[in-house]
């Protein structure tokens, strides 16, 4: 479709499955962060890899991307201005509300991550407060994700591990979470800056117009000198 470009090793009638399931989350999201509902969430669309096993969305992690993937992962995403995906694998006995809530997860990080120079700390923190939201009743990776963010503010050694992307992806998503749950409660400046991203400015540029700095704004809130 125009929003979605679905290739898996699964049935045709999961692939189908799943195809509404996504384009639900893309509605959702739009209705969210208040997007034109006649247009795609992403430009271009956002391509999914849609796995049957975990097996084998963890062999798309060695093989793929160069990396392990988190154990307690069902999905994940990647993104920057000229390539957006997705990768999903469910086991068969996965709750529906669970598999929506990670969806809406993948979707959401996709579409700031597109954007130009947004950290996938900002992406994945939104991403996984969309998931709170939305989804606090429903979803037991919540409760862990609240549980975790204190280690893994104290992982953070320097405010440039963050922006550089060598903190480990699980802790930049906590610690993302945590930040940018103050953003969205700042709505007009969080407004702002998703107006600004959305008019072509780099995040960089974008939060110089909203919360300052980028770099002086996350050592104010980590509480970090360098």
């Amino acid at each position: 479709t125009d929003e979605l470009l679905l290739l898996g090793d699964v049935s045709p009638s999961r692939l189908e499955q799943m195809q509404k399931q996504l384009l639900s989350s893309i509605s959702q999201a739009k209705d969210v962060l208040r997007r034109p509902k006649d247009k795609p969430l992403i430009r271009g669309g956002l391509a999914v890899y849609v796995l049957d096993s975990r097996y084998d969305y963890s062999e798309f992690g060695r093989m793929t991307e160069k990396r392990e993937l988190p154990r307690d992962w069902f999905g994940h995403w990647q993104a920057d201005p000229l390539d957006v995906y997705g990768v999903l694998s469910f086991e068969k006995d996965i709750e529906e509300e669970q598999a929506q809530s990670v969806m809406l997860q993948v979707v959401v990080g996709s579409y700031f991550g597109s954007f130009k120079g947004v950290p996938s700390w900002f992406a994945e923190g939104v991403a996984r407060n969309m998931v709170r939201q939305n989804f606090r009743r429903a979803d037991s990776r919540i409760v862990k994700w609240q549980q975790s963010l204190p280690a893994a503010l104290q992982r953070v050694q320097s405010v440039k591990s963050l922006q550089d992307g060598s903190l480990d992806e699980e802790a930049a998503g906590l610690v993302g979470m945590g930040l940018t749950s103050y953003m969205l409660g700042q709505r007009r400046g969080f407004e702002q800056l998703h107006k600004h991203l959305q008019d072509g400015k780099s995040f960089d540029e974008a939060s110089m117009l909203t919360f300052g700095p980028a770099e002086e704004f996350l050592k104010k809130m980590l509480g970090r000198k360098k």
